[in-house]
């Protein structure tokens, strides 16, 4: 499995955006920052990327990054203790 890094910018705020959340939640997962998340997939970003895009608008933003093996965070929390799980592999 891999990590990947998931996040978007959001064009309509009073949008219910509930069917982003719940198609994120579907992955084990990992809600770092408000619109950050890290999944633990064997899918590639692409195809991430593509079921997402699905419960986006069109003014929307989405990222999707697969992580390496070096990383860096300022504050020791529960992503942090997560991205260093003995579960996660890197490449």
């Amino acid at each position: 499995m891999s990590v990947l890094l998931v996040t978007y910018d959001l064009d309509n705020p009073n949008r219910n955006y509930g069917g982003l959340i719940n198609a994120i939640k579907r992955r084990t997962f990992c809600h770092a920052l408000g619109s950050v998340w890290f999944l633990d997939t064997t899918d590639r970003p692409a195809d991430v990327r593509a079921e997402l895009r699905k419960e986006l608008d069109d003014g929307d933003q989405l990222f999707v990054f697969k992580l390496r093996k070096h990383w860096a965070a300022h504050k020791k929390d529960s992503s942090t203790e997560w991205l260093k799980s003995s579960k996660r592999t890197w490449d």
